[in-house]
């Protein structure tokens, strides 16, 4: 089941990836990651992969109590 999910994320990944990729019509790029194609969708990536990753770490070592907490 779970090898399933991350093989239907990647090849969705490669999709959106490949999309950027072939959608990217700026004219006039402004900024210097507007020269790199597909930067913009692997900026999001990482960006959605770190927020989990530290709001998990937070979670754990600023909410999380021991199990006898309450004893």
């Amino acid at each position: 089941m779970v090898k399933t999910l991350q093989i239907i994320f990647f090849v969705a990944l490669g999709i959106s990836i490949a999309a950027d990729f072939l959608t990217t019509t700026r004219d006039h790029p402004v900024f210097w990651w507007h020269y790199v194609p597909g930067f913009d969708a692997v900026f999001g990536v990482v960006a959605c992969l770190l927020l989990i990753k530290g709001s998990k770490a937070l979670a754990k070592h600023w909410l999380q109590r021991r199990e006898d907490y309450y004893d």
